[in-house]
């Protein structure tokens, strides 16, 4: 049964594919995310069961999760150790539906900019915690 369960829930991973709707992205931006999420799930090494908490807007506190968020918006939105979102950007990786969350993802990136120390990986922590927040569910993206 446990097993059974198992195959389900990763199944669901894949069609709903943290909560994105790929419909509403190129082909070119779905293989650049697929891309994106093996290689920052190899490097950091986060489980299936993490990633799909993290879709469901969930943040456990685990370091896993917190390096796997961090290399989705350092290698997908081309981040600096600045930190600094490039507007541009933002608004060409959202779909039309969500283009009017732009000015939440740029707030939440100023605010976690904001932040004391140096922990970059901990910012982008809670900048995403931040978005997700703030953001519609229905527009809330993670993969």
């Amino acid at each position: 049964m446990k097993l059974f369960i198992t195959t389900i829930l990763l199944c669901l991973t894949w069609l709903s594919y943290g909560k994105i709707n790929r419909k509403d992205f190129s082909a070119s931006q779905l293989e650049r995310i697929d891309t994106i999420h093996q290689i920052c799930q190899h490097t950091t090494g986060v489980s299936d069961t993490l990633i799909n908490q993290m879709i469901m807007g969930q943040f456990p506190e685990d370091p896993k999760a917190k390096r796997y968020s961090y290399c989705l918006w350092m290698v997908y939105m081309e981040m600096d150790d600045e930190l600094d979102l490039d507007i541009k950007h933002m608004w060409e990786f959202l779909p039309h539906i969500h283009k009017a969350d732009v000015h939440i993802y740029m707030q939440c990136n100023a605010e976690a900019k904001k932040l004391p120390g140096n922990d970059v990986v901990q910012k982008m922590w809670q900048m995403q915690k931040c978005a997700q927040g703030r953001v519609d569910a229905q527009h809330y993206l993670f993969f």
